[in-house]
């Protein structure tokens, strides 16, 4: 059966239509904590450094302590709870106001800070973990975040 010329052209027309649209449609979302870890990694192998592993085990305990600094209205280090697992462990903070991550406006800030830099930059830790929460921090919307890396 031999399909009309006006009918082909139409299917050809919505074949193009479908096939841009595919091609335009967006890579899936990246979660804040993914794009985070990505950031440093990139900023760490810009300085020769091997890539963090990611710790579910410190992913777990930089999203409690986020959570725990949002709810409670405090911001301070108060010491990393990563469990036994680890023989060193250390930690960058940060807090803005508004709910958007700002994942790329809190790493500019941890490389302008000489402490928070080294961390991130230290060849000693090979894992990582990463925290955000957003919410109300003493009335004004903000997101905290917290990264803990740390070495078995």
């Amino acid at each position: 059966m031999e399909v009309p010329v006006p009918t082909r052209m139409l299917l050809a027309c919505l074949l193009v239509v479908t096939a841009s649209l595919v091609a335009a449609a967006p890579a899936a979302a990246v979660s804040p904590r993914t794009a985070m870890v990505r950031e440093i990694n990139e900023y760490r192998a810009a300085h020769g450094l091997r890539p963090l592993r990611v710790s579910e085990r410190l992913h777990s305990t930089a999203d409690r302590y986020s959570e725990r600094m949002m709810s409670r209205g405090f911001f301070a280090h108060s010491g990393v709870r990563a469990g036994k697992r680890f023989s060193a462990v250390g930690e960058v903070l940060e807090i803005h106001r508004g709910h958007s991550p700002a994942v790329g406006r809190s790493l500019r800030s941890w490389k302008r800070s000489g402490g928070h830099a080294a961390i991130l930059l230290s060849s000693h830790y090979k894992l990582i973990g990463v925290g955000y929460s957003r919410g109300r921090f003493h009335g004004r919307r903000a997101g905290v975040w917290t990264v803990q890396v740390g070495r078995r």
